[in-house]
C-alpha cells in the first residue's frame, strides 16, 4: 500500500498545519475509525489516525496524510473536498513523481544524509533492491532502496546518522565469527542495514 504525506491543495503537497487545524479536525468528527466522505456523500475511506493536526485517511488502496483543516463536518460525518478516485489518483501521481525523482538521484557518488540532516556518506553502488553506501568512516552499508527519499538537501535515509551507526554496530559479526563476503552484505529482511569493511 502506498503511503505519502499529502496536503489538500491542487497538487496535494505536504503542508505544515497549525494547532488550530487539530481542533477543527476534532470538531468535524475526525477520529480514528471514522468514515470520511466526499462533498456528494460518497465514501472516500477511513481515518487511520489523527496525529499532530494531520489526518491519515486510508482509501483501501492508499493512505494519505492531509491537514486537519482540510476535513470539515459534512451531513454524513467528516468530509474532504476530494472523491476516493481523485484522492487515489493524486496519491499515485505523487508516488510516481517521487519514485522518478528518487531513481534520478540514486547515482554513484551522490551524497547521503540521515533524516536529521547529518552526513552519512555517498552512494557507492546501486543494486536491484539495495543501495550500497560508503559511510564517512569508510564502512560500507547496504540499505534497501525503500529507505531512501529525496529531500531538499538531496538523498536522505529514513533514520538518523546515530540510528544507522547503532544498526551497523548491532549487525557486526561477533568476535571470531567469519566476516561477510563481498563489498557489503545484503540488507536483512527486517530492512535494517548490514555492514562490512
Amino acid at each position: 500500500m502506498k503511503f505519502l504525506k499529502l496536503a489538500a491543495s491542487a497538487a496535494l503537497a505536504v503542508a505544515i498545519v497549525p494547532a488550530a487545524a487539530h481542533a477543527q479536525a476534532a470538531t468535524a468528527g475526525a477520529t480514528a475509525g471514522a468514515t470520511v466522505y466526499d462533498p456528494q456523500g460518497g465514501e472516500v475511506g477511513t481515518i487511520a489516525s489523527v496525529v499532530g493536526g494531520n489526518v491519515v485517511i486510508d482509501t483501501g488502496n492508499n493512505k494519505a496524510t492531509i491537514p486537519g483543516a482540510a476535513v470539515t463536518k459534512g451531513p454524513k460525518g467528516p468530509q474532504i473536498a476530494y472523491t476516493k478516485a481523485q484522492l487515489d489518483a493524486a496519491i499515485e501521481a505523487a508516488a510516481g513523481k517521487a519514485q522518478a525523482a528518487l531513481q534520478q538521484a540514486l547515482v554513484e557518488g551522490a551524497a547521503v544524509s540521515g533524516k536529521d540532516g547529518a552526513a552519512i556518506g555517498t552512494v557507492k553502488e546501486v543494486q536491484d533492491a539495495n543501495v550500497v553506501v560508503a559511510r564517512t568512516d569508510g564502512t560500507l552499508v547496504a540499505l534497501p532502496k525503500s529507505a531512501f527519499t529525496v529531500a531538499a538537501n538531496g538523498l536522505q535515509i529514513s533514520m538518523t546518522a546515530e540510528q544507522l551507526a547503532a544498526q551497523v554496530q548491532a549487525s557486526k559479526p561477533a568476535p571470531g565469527a567469519a566476516p561477510a563476503s563481498g563489498s557489503a552484505a545484503s540488507a536483512p529482511a527486517s530492512g535494517a542495514p548490514a555492514a562490512s569493511r
